[in-house]
């Protein structure tokens, strides 16, 4: 997420990792936009997670 271009400060709150502390920060916080630009950029690699998880399910179905 971080390389994706992500904000330092919208990655931990979108991580929850440090949830108690991002609170307290006073910053504008648009998550869709963040999580766009997170998706764009991993949308290769998450198509091609989704076809092999296709191709082992087709698999799955012709062993059984």
């Amino acid at each position: 997420m971080h390389e994706s271009g992500i904000r330092h400060l919208e990655l931990r709150y979108l991580t929850a990792h440090t949830a108690r502390d991002i609170l307290n920060e006073c910053v504008g916080l648009d998550p869709k936009t963040e999580m766009r630009k997170y998706y764009e950029r991993c949308e290769t690699l998450l198509r091609l997670i989704e076809e092999r998880a296709q191709r082992l399910a087709a698999e799955m179905r012709c062993v059984a």
